[in-house]
């Protein structure tokens, strides 16, 4: 049954209900025990619970039974669902006309898809330039612990970045996507997880066009803060896996 929105509103008027909804969307696919989240919100474990209760009766969050080899009853693990929510007044059916012009543009054939690539990539450039203007001004504290993070071993690329802060790219790309993780690579490219599809309705039946679409605008986004860049992905959430990987490095390498 479709969730209704009168009922979503509900339960995500509570901030800590919401905040707990957003960590678990953002770490999809993720779960969490009721312990894990008590400690991260500083909740009562009681408290946790009925909060992903309330989260899991209306189809946001959904939970699987975890037996802990030591006897006793199963704990639950909760992780967020695969139902998208939007909250808009009056009711917009974006939806629908995004699915339509992915449509048309099949439609119209290899050039209007080219088309709509080179406009995605465009947007994000500028889209990008907030980015590139924030991560130019990271803080020093910043350099320290981007230059000194586990696993970010130097390698052929280091310094490509320009002491650019990864938690500032982060951060900007996930105005845009469902960032999970950047991080450095030990050969000095930069790796890039998205948990989450922000057009996972559409790319059911779309995949190709809207993933192509996707990468051009997330590869302006990054020319934008780091120069000419190649973005190669590595898996697809399209294609069954748990997430789209890329790993990033300077034009021509």
């Amino acid at each position: 049954m479709p969730m209704q929105p009168t009922d979503v509103a509900a339960v995500l008027a509570d901030p800590t209900r919401f905040a707990i909804y957003e960590r678990l969307a953002s770490s999809r696919p993720r779960s969490f025990t009721v312990q894990e989240i008590a400690e991260e919100f500083s909740l009562h474990p009681n408290v946790a619970r009925t909060h992903l209760g309330r989260l899991e009766e209306i189809g946001l969050v959904e939970s699987v039974l975890e037996k802990s080899g030591r006897g006793g009853r199963p704990g639950k693990r909760y992780s967020a669902s695969d139902q998208s929510v939007t909250l808009q007044f009056p009711r917009r059916d974006w939806l629908w006309l995004a699915a339509l012009l992915v449509n048309t543009l099949e439609r119209l054939g290899p050039e209007a898809l080219r088309v709509a690539e080179d406009m995605a990539y465009q947007e994000g450039l500028r889209k990008g330039q907030r980015l590139a203007l924030r991560t130019n001004h990271r803080s020093e504290a910043g350099q320290r612990a981007s230059a000194g993070a586990a696993g970010h071993a130097a390698g052929p690329h280091n310094g490509w970045l320009n002491g650019i802060s990864l938690d500032s790219l982060a951060s900007g790309l996930s105005e845009a996507a469902a960032t999970q993780e950047v991080w450095r690579r030990q050969d000095g490219s930069v790796g890039i997880r998205f948990s989450t599809c922000v057009f996972r309705e559409l790319t059911r039946d779309h995949p190709d066009s809207v993933c192509v679409i996707h990468r051009a605008f997330l590869r302006g986004m990054l020319e934008a803060a780091l120069g000419p860049v190649a973005l190669h992905q590595q898996s697809s959430m399209t294609n069954g896996q748990p997430s789209c990987d890329y790993v990033v490095t300077p034009a021509g390498h």
